[in-house]
């Protein structure tokens, strides 16, 4: 599962969660914490992996978000 952000023309980001196949499960301009545990247990999925890219769609940073719980949640940005 990964997903993944996109910075759009307004200014807004927009967090797309593909499963393994590359569908899309969810999708959300803003992402809190919180929504980000809600959605990792409601796909029973343990982890996001999150991409930023610019605006010609060159990735300018990544992470991975690991847990289901929000106090449990474990971000490695890279």
């Amino acid at each position: 599962m990964e997903a993944e952000s996109n910075t759009e023309a307004l200014g807004l980001e927009t967090v797309n969660v593909y499963d393994g196949n590359g569908n899309i499960l969810d999708n959300n301009t803003t992402m809190e914490k919180d929504e980000i545990a809600t959605t990792l247990n409601k796909y029973e999925l343990t982890q996001i992996h999150y991409i930023v890219q610019d605006r010609n769609g060159e990735t300018t940073a990544e992470c991975d978000i690991t847990g289901q719980n929000i106090e449990d949640l474990s971000i490695t940005i890279y």
